[in-house]
């Protein structure tokens, strides 16, 4: 099965699975600051 990275990120929220947000950083600060958001709770 071949799936693209938004269908899998549906079929993780629908079964309330966790799904690591992404983000771009330019210095430490902003990995650090990513970092601390890094998690995205499904609601379900």
């Amino acid at each position: 099965m071949r799936l693209h990275e938004y269908e899998a990120e549906e079929i993780f929220s629908k079964y309330g699975i966790n799904i690591p947000l992404g983000g771009l950083a330019k210095t430490p600060q902003g990995a650090k600051k990513n970092s601390s958001e890094y998690w995205y709770t499904s609601s379900t």
